[in-house]
């Protein structure tokens, strides 16, 4: 029997992973191509994705779930949403006068997910593929590589200006695996610019300022494919 390997992505940490490194074009992501990339034998099962609407930025909300959270859902990845709010009345910066903002749940539902599905005996998976380079999932990590869950894990870690391995990774020994996602890696695991609906005509296409290099080369060479040819 072919092993199985589900996939948990922690949406924001991903998100401003990319944008610390101006990759953010590239977080219009496949996580289900991402993970198989890496998981080599393995068939994908399920891919839930913990998010929040990003409150801080109203303007942005509608585009994040008509076109995003549209996107994933349609390429068959399930979605957690959490709640963003001000938990303290004073900040130093001056973005957040009035309290910080902090993403709440979001955490906690990926790991409440993980673990139910690993102790869900019909679900039948393998691996663990967890995206996020958050220090917070350690006990996590250790918890699933132990009795009774032993799971490998594959931890599929955003980029980040520090090169170096987180060090809460670095000593959970042969089933845990971390990896630094590359932007080849991310490159090879876009989304299609327009993602239709299983079933339906309907569509969500990438918002333009999304755009990276090879989208513009694709729409390049869609319409030298219906320009007529010369005699």
């Amino acid at each position: 029997m072919q092993k199985r390997a589900n996939v948990y992505v922690d949406g924001f940490n991903f998100y401003y992973r990319l944008r610390e490194m101006e990759w953010h074009p590239y977080g219009w992501c496949d996580f289900r191509k991402l993970a198989q990339a890496r998981c080599p034998g393995y068939e994908i099962g399920l891919v839930k994705y913990f998010t929040a609407e990003d409150r801080r930025y109203p303007e942005k909300i509608g585009r994040q779930r008509s076109i995003w959270w549209s996107a994933l859902e349609y390429s068959g990845v399930k979605i957690f949403r959490g709640e963003y709010q001000r938990n303290e009345p004073y900040s130093e910066d001056p973005a957040e006068q009035g309290g910080k903002w902090r993403e709440k749940k979001s955490d906690v539902s990926l790991v409440v997910e993980v673990l139910c599905d690993s102790m869900d005996r019909e679900s039948g998976f393998d691996k663990v593929v967890l995206i996020t380079r958050d220090s917070d999932f350690h006990p996590l990590v250790r918890k699933l590589v132990a009795p009774p869950f032993d799971k490998q894990v594959l931890v599929l870690l955003p980029p980040s200006k520090s090169a170096l391995t987180p060090a809460w990774l670095s000593a959970e020994g042969p089933h845990v695996t971390p990896y630094d996602l590359k932007l080849e890696d991310l490159k090879k695991a876009l989304l299609p610019r327009r993602v239709k609906k299983p079933g339906s005509e309907e569509y969500v296409e990438k918002f333009h300022a999304w755009k990276c290099a090879e989208d513009y080369h694709g729409e390049q060479a869609a319409k030298a494919r219906e320009m007529p040819t010369r005699r």
